[in-house]
């Protein structure tokens, strides 16, 4: 990939109750389908509906996906979550949630392809 900054896009979810365990802290797993909104986007911002990308036959599967946890997200609170293209040829998506300024909580690499 070039030196030129990635394409990044970005969405806010608001966290659910439904997204939390008893203690009202985001369970691990809603993390990856709120990555899924940020690729969602991001495809939609470069011009490339998901649909569409599947129509040519190219599937965007996570083959791996690898995240580090720096704090718990809780019921009520908004986050944003963005996503980007890391390397072009090698299918590399990267996702981080976090708040505005610069709190993170979760950063994930996640490998796209069979």
């Amino acid at each position: 990939m070039s030196d030129a900054a990635p394409v990044r896009e970005a969405v806010t979810v608001e966290v659910r109750y439904a997204e939390t365990d008893q203690m009202g802290v985001v369970h691990h797993a809603n993390y990856l389908v709120w990555f899924e909104l940020a690729r969602t986007a991001l495809c939609r911002r470069t011009g490339h509906a998901y649909a569409d990308i599947e129509r040519l036959g190219f599937f965007l599967m996570v083959s791996g996906a690898a995240l580090s946890y720096r704090r718990g997200v809780h019921y009520g609170e908004t986050v944003i979550v963005s996503a980007w293209l890391d390397r072009l040829g090698e299918g590399v998506i990267r996702d981080e949630i976090g708040f505005v300024p610069d709190e993170l909580f979760v950063h994930a690499r996640e490998n796209l392809g069979g």
